[in-house]
């Protein structure tokens, strides 16, 4: 089992997935979106990304995870499947084991499409954005990783944390990025299973950032305009702020002792 799994974790909804799943009728676009608790918003934003996906021709699959819910998510996510049968795909973790574990598990397992990635489920980057950014990507081969830059941010203090962040990243790193945690981020399938993962809960977008910098690839970063939440709270809490940042620092002291 790969590290970082959590095992009684899985549903028979993964039996279900694994059986269908193949290589050999991939879809140009594998994304995912973690949900954790997010009844108020879930149906309206999901039901935009997959009406704009749709629209735009992208052959793509839509892994609704439901990330540890004990509120009406499931049941949401379980209507949408019967109203996009050909684009929803369910994951459900009986426990909440964050928005980067929920990533890597996922990501490693089912996503196998030319190109995957993560988005979420708040609405806070819009759809038409999503696709922007599938397109480029699909269209540019020669960009590895793309991702977003939010502009004119509405959600408070989590603005100046995230420019420590950036600072932070910059500085140790040597990464050129202006907005770290931005989202959705979408890369290469075939440049994501050449990079060496360590499966953090929280620094997954900064691993697949430095992850590129070694392979000399190319990532690319689109401003958007930053959305307010579609309803709920968001549910980063102070000890997730404290754990993010002591494992920017932990992984620093890894890729230098280790060089990778």
């Amino acid at each position: 089992m790969p590290r970082g799994l959590a095992t009684g974790s899985f549903t028979k909804y993964y039996k279900i997935m694994k059986e269908k799943s193949s290589v050999t009728h991939r879809k140009d676009l594998s994304l995912m979106m973690s949900i954790y608790n997010e009844e108020d918003c879930l149906k309206e934003v999901s039901e935009e990304l997959l009406d704009y996906l749709i629209k735009s021709g992208i052959n793509f699959e839509l892994f609704l995870v439901n990330n540890g819910s004990w509120d009406r998510s499931q049941q949401i996510i379980e209507k949408l499947k019967k109203k996009y049968p050909k684009y929803v795909k369910i994951i459900r973790f009986e426990k909440n084991i964050k928005l980067g574990g929920a990533v890597n598990n996922v990501t490693k397992r089912y996503l196998k499409g030319k190109v995957i990635g993560f988005t979420c489920a708040d609405g806070e980057v819009s759809a038409a954005d999503t696709v922007k950014l599938a397109k480029n990507i699909l269209d540019n081969k020669n960009i590895s990783l793309i991702k977003t830059v939010r502009l004119n941010r509405t959600d408070g203090a989590r603005f100046y944390i995230s420019w420590v962040y950036n600072l932070l990243v910059k500085s140790l790193f040597g990464i050129k990025t202006e907005d770290v945690n931005g989202w959705p981020v979408l890369l290469r399938y075939e440049d994501f299973k050449k990079m060496y993962l360590r499966n953090y809960s929280w620094i997954f977008q900064l691993e697949y950032l430095y992850q590129i910098k070694k392979m000399n690839k190319k990532f690319y970063e689109i401003e958007v305009e930053h959305q307010r939440r579609r309803g709920g709270v968001t549910k980063v809490k102070l000890e997730d702020i404290i754990i993010f940042s002591m494992q920017i620092i932990r992984y620093r002291i890894l890729t230098f002792l280790h060089g990778k």
